[in-house]
């Protein structure tokens, strides 16, 4: 039995990309330019555009 595959939930393919962008996005950010509303906001349009890409 393997305990990994089921504690981690298994992402569809496509999700990957748009993840690892977000991290990313948040990764990029000043620590201390971080405004959570402009960083919710960028993650919702890459959400937006991933989803209207498929």
């Amino acid at each position: 039995m393997n305990l990994s595959s089921r504690l981690a939930p298994r992402l569809p393919l496509h999700l990957v990309p748009l993840i690892l962008a977000l991290l990313l996005i948040l990764l990029a950010q000043p620590a201390n330019a971080w405004n959570p509303y402009m960083g919710c906001r960028m993650a919702c349009n890459a959400a937006y555009l991933s989803c209207m890409n498929v």
